[in-house]
Order: structure tokens, then sequence, then C-alpha cells
């Protein structure tokens, strides 16, 4: 039962997720234009926009890995790949990005996605694997 309530959870949310980050995503210039007019402004925004919109479904799915997880009890699993991907995966990725690579804010931004996906990566593996021992 785990399995098939899991799958139905994480298709919910992949879909709640696509149509917040379809918002995002089309409707950024409007939303950030009730800010202001400076058209860099807007222009940011908009970028900032799109990788939240795509950061989004990742982020949702890696909350639902994580919920699984620990309802069923894997609560020390959670908290190792929140401290890799935050504690070693970000500074490694925002240390290259922004220091050797001189990318500024957009090697921030990259931290927080890549920390992101490989934060859903290990949760997704290991809930697999606690899901068919069940």
């Amino acid at each position: 039962r785990i399995k098939s309530y899991s799958r139905k959870i994480v298709r919910i949310g992949i879909l709640i997720s696509a149509v917040v980050s379809a918002v995002f995503i089309l409707f950024g210039r409007q939303y950030y234009s009730f800010f202001g007019t400076d058209p860099k402004f807007v222009h940011y925004g908009i970028i900032s926009c799109i990788i939240i919109g795509a950061i989004s479904p990742v982020q949702t799915c890696q909350l639902i890995y994580n919920g699984i997880l620990q309802g069923v009890g894997d609560v020390r699993f959670t908290m190792i790949a929140a401290i890799i991907s935050v504690t070693v995966v970000n500074t490694i990725v925002c240390l290259i990005g922004t220091v050797i690579l001189g990318y500024g804010v957009w090697g921030i931004w990259a931290s927080v996605c890549v920390s992101q996906i490989v934060r859903m990566a290990m949760l997704h593996i290991r809930c697999g694997k606690i899901i068919e021992r069940r």
C-alpha cells in the first residue's frame, strides 16, 4: 500500500508544482512590474522567476520523499541528506560558481539548484529502497 500511496502523492505533488512553476514562468514579468518599472529590475526578476519555476518541482519531490521517509521512521537519513546537500554540495558549488568561475549571483543560484537536485536524488533512491523492503 505504501508503494501505491507514495506514487500517487508524488504525482499529485508534481502536478501542483508544475502549475505553480507555470505561473512563475508565465507571469513573472507582470509580477515584477508591480514593484518597479526599471527594465533591468524586471529582467532580473523574470530570470529569478524562471529559476524558481525550474527548482519548484524538484523541491516538491524532495519534500514528499522526505515526508515519506520520516513517516516510515527513517529520520536519520533525511538529516544526513540535508547536511550533505546544504553543507557540502551547496558550499562547494557556490565556491566554484562565485569565486573560481566568477558568476556572482548566478553561481549562488546554480548552487541552490544543484543542492536541491542532489538532495532529491538521495531521498528518491533511499525512498525506493525503503518502500521495496516493506
